[in-house]
């Protein structure tokens, strides 16, 4: 059996339809020391919210409850996509899924919806969700993949913010967080292992 690092990952909803899917799954398993998956994006079941809402006018608590389900769609084909990831609710299904050699995929409904201190609205992404997950575990760092352009230069969560690379909530849930914060391109897949091991990426591009 591998080791796993309590390292949390969120891989971003847009890359729902990337060949990087595939890729990244496949180097999260096959890392010397298999890392503790986190949280997945809405993918396009999130924006099928958005499009919803705008059209029926909703309250922003239905929104949110409805775009939590979107991440656990998101999640399910994930780990439909590959024998060794496990979906998991809580706490006690990550730590069981850890033990028997798999690495859990988040289902946040439950967790989520028992907390009233986040914010049910859409300035609570994945992002902030995944930071508040990691706050609550005993991790040494979280990683975001994102296919959003990376701004050259700018390493701190406001400017991050005002790009919108990240949402408006990050910094609140992400606050409390131990270990360091990084951020990779889908396209840097290849420096993946680097990045999980705080080394600096280099900037290898894969044809996905």
């Amino acid at each position: 059996m591998k080791k796993f690092i309590r390292r949390f990952n969120k891989l971003g909803g847009s890359l729902w339809n990337s060949l990087c899917v595939r890729v990244l799954l496949e180097l999260l398993w096959n890392h010397p020391w298999r890392v503790g998956w986190g949280v997945p994006g809405g993918g396009p079941f999130a924006d099928q919210v958005r499009i919803e809402q705008a059209h029926w006018r909703f309250d922003d608590t239905s929104a949110h409850a409805m775009a939590l389900l979107a991440m656990e769609q998101m999640g399910r084909m994930l780990y439909g996509l590959h024998a060794g990831f496990r979906a998991a609710e809580g706490i006690l299904s990550m730590n069981d899924a850890w033990q028997r050699d798999r690495v859990p995929v988040w289902m946040p409904s439950a967790m989520v919806t028992r907390e009233p201190a986040i914010a049910a609205d859409w300035a609570v992404t994945s992002d902030s969700l995944a930071a508040w997950l990691a706050s609550r575990l005993d991790t040494d760092g979280l990683l975001l993949v994102k296919s959003a352009d990376l701004p050259r230069g700018l390493s701190d969560v406001s400017g991050l913010q005002r790009a919108g690379v990240l949402d408006d909530a990050f910094h609140l849930y992400s606050a409390p967080l131990v270990g360091r914060i990084r951020l990779l391109h889908r396209a840097h897949s290849g420096s993946f292992s680097a990045v999980l091991k705080g080394d600096s990426a280099s900037a290898l591009r894969l044809a996905c």
